[in-house]
């Protein structure tokens, strides 16, 4: 629910002034019929004494979510009206995504989540956690309840152990994002406008789901996982953005765009899947480095060709009328991570993994083009990445085995492609039944037209990321080469 003023204010006749107010409320996760089972934390920060508590929301509600906006445009008279520098401010808050939390709705004591696995004839009883019983009335309610997992203790956790819950500080703070930009737009001879710009933004408070049952300075024998919502995750973003477009002869318009960016934060995406797992969990500062979706360089070019009818040939309606558009992008690629296929023991006693190498002694990695992903070895060709890479871990700990290489230290593949389309439209007049309006509209699209070879890029904990693997560092797979796909519509 949002409710937001704004005025334009023209404060001279080269000055126009924008300020508003936005006000944001976002609901917490709530049980619509019922109560909400949460984790609650010992005074220690610990499992030992943690206790299940109940309530209609997950977390409080957050009334304080005001966002001032402000801008400007001016147009400098000395320029005659060919430039306009513009500029802004304003914050920003966001939602907690349910789907971080959302699995809150099987803790108890609405549910439970034991992970028992896996029966088979080798131990179809799981070791005497399962029973088997007949019903009393033949009937899916004549069950009794498992004797083993029933009932809860003081804490109001199950008796069965091993059990799976999600939870949230009742004062989660709600993530907000700071963002300003200056730009300046001139226009050029022949029809062209440039632009140069600055962008960035300040986040703060973003979820990351800290693994409690690894981090807690002590364990419980009755929790097997907590998933702990933590609001401690900051990014930033800085980009210079250039840009030129241009119309000539009423036939040809381009449009070039090219950013050069930096993103930085400790988690990248909020989610509850592993590919959102940090390393290492304990301290945000070994985490801090390029965002997983960082591009430093990236350049994208659009043109639009109308072809004009021919006046002295034949068939002009046939041959005239054509649009002709295609579309060239390139990045450098995004980055990522090496990682190790071991576990480290955190203060409560767990293992938590796959973690990343503790040092690197080789040389400078190779550029980040094709031929050296499609070589053996990858980037580190010509090296052994398990002596490169320092896989010895001392004491198993987290306090002994730091991270020797940073978060997403290497760049993964580049890319390019250009995609093009032509089209028409054929115009049928009064076509008696089908109406003045009938037309026919035909359609040639190829994506990729010249088959680049694009490798597909590193993901998190993917095979090219393991260090003890033949594939480290090397590209598995490729993107689609040129698809071409035809269109036609006919509308009266």
């Amino acid at each position: 629910l949002a409710f937001f003023v704004q005025d334009d204010w023209k404060f001279r006749p080269n000055l126009t002034l924008n300020l508003g107010l936005r006000w944001s409320y976002y609901s917490p996760v709530t049980a619509s019929d019922g109560v909400l089972g949460n984790l609650l934390p010992d005074a220690n920060g610990g499992l030992a004494g943690a206790t299940i508590v109940t309530d209609k929301t997950l977390y409080d509600k957050d009334y304080n979510n005001f966002a001032p906006q402000l801008g400007f445009a001016w147009s400098p008279q000395m320029f005659e009206s060919k430039l306009v520098i513009r500029g802004g401010a304003g914050l920003g808050f966001d939602r907690l995504p349910n789907a971080l939390l959302a699995q809150a709705r099987r803790n108890p004591p609405n549910g439970r989540n034991n992970g028992f696995c896996c029966a088979g004839p080798w131990d179809p009883f799981l070791g005497g956690r399962m029973s088997y019983v007949s019903s009393t009335d033949g009937t899916v309610f004549g069950y009794p309840a498992n004797p083993v997992l029933a009932g809860t203790n003081a804490n109001g956790l199950p008796l069965g152990g091993n059990l799976e819950i999600y939870g949230a500080p009742r004062d989660i703070d709600t993530a907000y994002v700071m963002r300003y930009s200056l730009e300046g737009q001139y226009e050029l001879p022949a029809k062209m406008v440039a632009t140069l710009g600055y962008s960035g933004a300040q986040g703060r408070h973003f979820v990351r789901i800290l693994p409690l049952h690894v981090t807690a300075p002590t364990s419980n024998n009755l929790i097997g996982a907590a998933f702990f919502a933590s609001s401690d995750v900051n990014s930033s973003f800085n980009a210079l953005l250039a840009r030129l477009q241009g119309r000539f002869a009423k036939q040809f318009s381009f449009d070039a765009n090219y950013r050069f960016s930096k993103g930085i934060d400790t988690a990248s995406f909020e989610g509850s899947c592993f590919c959102t797992n940090q390393s290492y969990p304990i301290d945000q500062k070994e985490e801090r480095g390029p965002s997983d979706f960082d591009v430093r360089h990236n350049f994208t070019m659009t043109g639009i060709w109308e072809i004009p009818y021919p006046k002295h040939l034949w068939a002009p309606e046939l041959l005239g009328g054509w649009q002709l558009s295609g579309i060239a992008t390139h990045h450098t690629g995004f980055p990522w991570t090496p990682k190790l296929e071991s576990d480290l023991v955190g203060p409560s006693g767990r293992g938590f993994g796959p973690i990343r190498p503790t040092s690197y002694n080789g040389t400078q990695p190779l550029s980040n083009s094709n031929d050296n992903f499609l070589q053996p070895g990858g980037l580190f060709a010509g090296s052994v990445p398990t002596t490169v890479f320092g896989t010895t871990i001392v004491g198993n700990t987290f306090a002994g085995n730091a991270p020797g290489i940073g978060r997403n230290t290497f760049r993964g593949p580049k890319y390019f492609a250009v995609d093009m389309s032509i089209a028409k439209k054929f115009q049928f007049g009064d076509s008696g039944f089908f109406g003045e309006n009938a037309a026919l509209d035909i359609r040639f699209n190829f994506f990729n037209i010249f088959n680049n070879l694009n490798l597909v890029p590193f993901t998190a904990n993917s095979d090219p990321t393991r260090v003890t693997r033949n594939s480290f560092a090397t590209a598995t797979a490729g993107q689609a080469g040129r698809v071409g796909e035809f269109q036609m519509r006919f509308s009266f």
